[in-house]
């Protein structure tokens, strides 16, 4: 593994609860495998069949970006490398400003 890749080189898991506008919050887990797929399930709290799983590949943006891939929809979705933690962020690693942003990080398992 390349100095970028050396966190990714094993498999990782990340977990949280984000923000959700219309239940009680979107329980989130991020498995991060070695042979560059990925798996992530969110469960929407309180919700009746509320949680869903999708599985794709990853790839490392520049440094520190994780870019998730959607086979089925090519669908792209972001989350910036910080020390021990993932954030959801934009395709630059912009995270988000407000003072929720707190609430956008996966914590490493």
């Amino acid at each position: 593994c390349d100095r970028r890749q050396r966190q990714m080189c094993k498999e990782t898991a990340y977990e949280g609860t984000l923000p959700c506008a219309d239940c009680s919050g979107i329980r989130t887990t991020l498995k991060i495998n070695s042979d560059t797929t990925y798996e992530l399930r969110s469960e929407y709290l309180g919700r009746k069949d509320g949680v869903f799983e999708e599985s794709g590949i990853y790839n490392i943006v520049g440094e520190n970006i994780i870019e998730l891939v959607t086979p089925s929809s090519g669908e792209k979705t972001f989350y910036k490398i910080l020390d021990g933690s993932v954030a959801l962020s934009d395709s630059l690693g912009t995270l988000n400003g407000s003072e929720l942003a707190e609430h956008y990080i996966l914590k490493r398992q």
